[in-house]
């Protein structure tokens, strides 16, 4: 049974392929120059491969450029998921798709489930909620998984962002009233991989879920967990860190306040383990320490 990962230069692309070659299994690995979803008739290149599945990792992530590039955000995030959608329905593919919690505004006080009401508050949350739409629509198999705060050793990532401005700067200012749970994407893949072995044995899960980190912080919160890991590693780190309000750092994209995800039906449904924050912290650092990988 063929497996394609669509945006496979990502991190998320990345560290799927990190688990396929782990546990030996065959995926056929496409990158933003074989198939880029700003062109959309280039989706059809998948059909050569008779994939069984495909993975879509591929997505613009930009929440800042969103809000001034909206045509390209809503060509990859939106147009570009009606041309994927339709090619799954019509050859019986088995879609696996990456969406985020900023489909919600953060107003809420408790972990938002699948069915919490979305009302996205920035154009990057709305085009992810509307690409969710329109695979639902399309009536295809598809499992669509909601996650928050992607880190890794891999690609632009805020715990790279962190140690980038600690080599850099003495004193930093983070962001501590925006609250979710980071989620390392060696997790996220892993969960991915199995969703497919399932799919192989017959088992479908099409439906919405959530996945994301074992513990709700700022990012504050996170980039002193980070920084404090960092440190006995022999990272560069900065001599203070200093908690500023949503107010006093201003972006164009509004963000959630609150965007921590119930991940109770995946656990359940998906046999998923929440990611751990800490393990994920430690195995990141430790790769970006041994490899000498690139910030």
């Amino acid at each position: 049974m063929s497996i394609i990962v669509l945006g496979s230069n990502g991190q998320l692309g990345k560290s799927l392929k990190d688990q396929f070659n782990h546990h030996k299994i065959k995926a056929i690995f496409l990158s933003r120059d074989e198939v880029n979803f700003e062109k959309t008739e280039e989706i059809q290149k998948i059909h050569k491969f008779h994939p069984k599945i495909v993975i879509n990792c591929a997505a613009y992530t930009n929440v800042d450029g969103a809000e001034k590039d909206k045509e390209t955000c809503k060509k990859v995030n939106v147009s570009a998921l009606l041309k994927l959608s339709e090619a799954c329905k019509l050859s019986g593919i088995n879609l696996i798709h990456i969406s985020s919690d900023y489909v919600f505004d953060g107003n809420s006080k408790i972990p938002y489930n699948e069915d919490s009401n979305t009302s996205p508050n920035s154009f990057y949350g709305e085009s992810k909620l509307q690409g969710e739409k329109i695979i639902i629509g399309s009536q295809c198999s598809a499992t669509i998984i909601r996650t928050s705060w992607v880190y890794s050793e891999y690609g632009n990532n805020f715990l790279k962002t962190m140690l980038k401005f600690g080599a850099k700067k003495k004193k930093i200012q983070v962001v501590s009233d925006q609250i979710g749970c980071p989620t390392y994407t060696q997790d996220l893949a892993h969960l991915i991989l199995n969703i497919t072995q399932d799919i192989k044995n017959g088992v479908h899960k099409n439906d919405v879920y959530h996945y994301c980190g074992d513990e709700a912080l700022s990012w504050f919160d996170f980039a002193k967990r980070i920084f404090k890991d960092a440190a006995k590693l022999g990272f560069v780190i900065p001599n203070m860190i200093e908690p500023v309000s949503s107010s006093e750092y201003k972006t164009l994209a509004k963000r959630p306040a609150f965007s921590v995800l119930d991940c109770s039906k995946a656990e359940r449904a998906l046999k998923a383990k929440k990611s751990s924050v800490s393990n994920g912290i430690r195995t990141s650092l430790k790769r970006l320490s041994e490899n000498d990988q690139k910030l």
